[in-house]
């Protein structure tokens, strides 16, 4: 069985200052134990300070760790 998650970035673009994109990612994977490891590698990267939620923002990450990404 395959498993594909969806993320969004960005917004419509409905109010003046909206973002300039608006863009839509699709990951598939057969196992879905491989995302969970990659998504687990990644919130171990950033610190617990950063993460306001679940979700991983990547405007709220510092400029080094978007460049080690």
């Amino acid at each position: 069985m395959s498993y594909i998650y969806i993320d969004e970035s960005g917004d419509l673009g409905t109010k003046k200052f909206s973002s300039k994109y608006f863009v839509i990612v699709g990951v598939k994977v057969e196992n879905p134990i491989t995302l969970d490891r990659v998504i687990n590698k990644t919130r171990r990267s950033v610190k617990k300070k950063l993460l306001t939620s679940n979700e991983i923002k990547g405007s709220n990450l510092p400029y080094e760790l978007k460049l080690k990404s």
